[in-house]
C-alpha cells in the first residue's frame, strides 16, 4: 500500500494528475502580533517532532548503555 502511494506521489509530482494539482494556500493576516506567536510555535513543533524523536532516543539509549556520565552529558549538551 505504501509503495502504490510512493508512485502516485510521484506522478503528481511529475504533472500527470492534473486534478491533485491545486495549491492551497491559507489566508494568513500579516500582522498577528503576539497573538500569532502560540499558532506558530504549535507549527514549528508539529513539523519538527518527527525529525528530533528518533536523535533523542538514539542519544538516550547509548547513555543508557555506556554508563558513561560525561559522554551521555557531552551528547545531551550537542542535541541541545
Amino acid at each position: 500500500v505504501s509503495g502504490i502511494l510512493v508512485i502516485v506521489m510521484g506522478l503528481v509530482f511529475l504533472g500527470t494528475c492534473g486534478a491533485l494539482q491545486r495549491t492551497i494556500r491559507p489566508t494568513v493576516r500579516a500582522n498577528m502580533g503576539l497573538a500569532g506567536a502560540p499558532l506558530l510555535g504549535a507549527a514549528m513543533g508539529i513539523g519538527w517532532a518527527p525529525c528530533i524523536g528518533p536523535t533523542l532516543a538514539t542519544i538516550l539509549v547509548i547513555a543508557a548503555n555506556t554508563g558513561d556520565v560525561a559522554r551521555a552529558a557531552t551528547l545531551g549538551i550537542a542535541y541541545s
